[in-house]
């Protein structure tokens, strides 16, 4: 996209570290839907259950039955938020016997952590 393309002002007149081609396009961009995956993942963050669910699995691995268990959730309930959660890789699972076990991936922690961060912050 060219600098004649942004019609909001002079961009022109701007000094270079402003509205430099390369910054204008990565601006661009994020009006322009660059943001959707992280959208996405705040809105799965943002369900009660599924954070629940996050925060249980901070405290150790467990399986399906326990959170069943534990939560008061039907199984399918539980089943459709994991799913949510392992599609956004936040979490993973794994088979032990008959039992599946539920775990929080690396990207899973990390947002844990930021959550924690801005939870400090608003309290």
């Amino acid at each position: 996209m060219n600098k004649l393309s942004y019609k909001l002002c002079d961009i022109d007149s701007m000094p270079p570290d402003i509205a430099s081609q390369e910054i204008l396009d990565k601006v661009f961009e994020i009006f322009a839907g660059g943001a959707d995956g992280l959208i996405d993942l705040l809105k799965v963050l943002g369900n009660p259950i599924r954070l629940s669910i996050l925060r249980a699995l901070e405290i150790r691995d467990l399986c399906v039955c326990a959170l069943v268990h534990m939560s008061g959730f039907q199984h399918s309930l539980l089943s459709y938020h994991l799913n949510l959660l392992k599609d956004n890789r936040l979490i993973e699972s794994r088979r032990e016997g008959n039992f599946q076990i539920y775990g929080l991936t690396l990207r899973g922690r990390k947002a844990i952590k930021i959550l924690e961060l801005l939870e400090l912050e608003v309290e």
